[in-house]
């Protein structure tokens, strides 16, 4: 029964206050979701995670039984200074989202700086997910897609002659 889709939760089944906190819940995820979807959100979440892949290896010291691997280079004052300057690029796209061109344009030369001159730009995980960040936030619009009107009709459907019309 529950597979089929007959079954759907409810706050009724709630106590008083556990309904209350449901729905204050419910409200602020809408809230969020609504911020979200006005401002490259993905984009800067890939960003900040290039800043850390950038500049937390040069400081790490990994353990291995007794062996301690520690990774100090002339790379670790870039690699903290272009990491900073990533994780500004992704939070300036959650803040001003008007200046994605600016901040991803800066992102995806970071990206590729950090590539030669830290550590292989964060073991090349930093580069990568620095540069599909700094893609996605110059590929984000804020305009609806245009193959969808206001009332969520096809394009087609707008069309004298178009299939489907009578």
């Amino acid at each position: 029964m529950l597979l089929t889709g007959a079954w759907t939760p409810t706050l009724a089944g709630l106590r008083p206050a556990a309904r209350r906190w449901a729905a204050a819940a419910g409200g602020q995820r809408r809230v969020f979701a609504r911020w979200r979807r006005g401002r490259p959100f993905r984009a800067g979440v890939f960003l900040l995670l290039s800043a850390v892949a950038i500049a937390v290896p040069p400081y790490a010291t990994f353990r291995l039984g007794d062996a301690v691997i520690s990774i100090r280079t002339l790379g670790g004052v870039s690699a903290l200074l272009i990491g900073a300057l990533m994780a500004i690029c992704g939070l300036s796209l959650w803040v001003r989202p008007q200046y994605r061109i600016a901040a991803g344009t800066t992102a995806a030369l970071l990206s590729l700086v950090a590539l030669v001159t830290s550590n292989l730009g964060g073991f090349l995980v930093g580069t990568l997910s620095g540069l599909i960040g700094s893609a996605l936030a110059l590929a984000w619009t804020d305009r609806p897609r245009a193959g969808q009107g206001a009332a969520g009709q096809r394009w087609w459907r707008s069309v004298p002659g178009a299939p489907g019309e009578h």
